[in-house]
């Protein structure tokens, strides 16, 4: 996924769900959670993609940009330390991706509205382990 700017990443699990920093929080271990798409101050909803190497990257929220997405102890969080990720293909859908830790291989797993965003060992492809990244 080849984006430029910031961008929106939607649960296929909702289709209207996007990858949200907690009640627009700019501290370190503030939650990531899904949250319908706001219509305005949507600034804690939007993704930057930072490239490591090969195809690693950070994702670095527009509302704090010194900090990076991160997975702590299975929840998704922002801190500075970030977690290096990378996407794989969603089984057969095309434009829909898993997004896993290098280092450990955990997915981002959503798991509803208003909820906190997990990561999980096992990577099934199932709709609630599939985004999509689109432009705002």
């Amino acid at each position: 996924v080849k984006m430029s700017g910031y961008f929106f990443i939607t649960s296929n699990l909702a289709g209207n769900l996007v990858l949200d920093v907690n009640q627009n929080v700019s501290a370190p271990n503030t939650k990531v959670i899904t949250y319908g798409i706001k219509q305005s101050g949507t600034d804690n909803q939007l993704w930057k993609k930072e490239s490591i190497c090969g195809d690693s990257f950070y994702l670095i929220p527009k509302n704090a940009p010194s900090l990076k997405l991160a997975i702590v102890d299975n929840q998704v969080v922002i801190n500075q330390c970030g977690t290096q990720l990378r996407i794989k293909p969603g089984s057969s859908l095309y434009r829909f991706v898993s997004i896993q830790s290098v280092e450990t291989g955990y997915a981002l797993e959503a798991s509803g509205g208003n909820v906190a965003v997990a990561a999980k060992p096992q990577v099934d492809g199932s709709d609630n382990q599939l985004f999509v990244f689109y432009n705002e």
